[in-house]
């Protein structure tokens, strides 16, 4: 609980920073946690700061005309 704590709410440090950390750090992993679940908790936790982005959402904001950047 803590870690997922820290991966939502710690804002004294960048949200790519903890999700690298609660990815790749040993004392931060969490085993099945992938990088699309971590965007989905924090999206729903946080959408005014944090909006949830997906695959569906990219497609959405495609098809009405907006630039989406989608890195591979």
């Amino acid at each position: 609980l803590e870690i997922l704590y820290y991966l939502i709410w710690e804002d004294s440090e960048p949200v790519k920073n903890r999700i690298f950390k609660v990815r790749n750090d040993n004392d931060y992993y969490i085993k099945h946690l992938g990088v699309s679940v971590i965007g989905e908790m924090i999206g729903w936790a946080r959408p005014n700061k944090y909006p949830i982005r997906n695959n569906r959402v990219n497609e959405a904001l495609t098809a009405l005309d907006f630039k989406v950047n989608v890195k591979p």
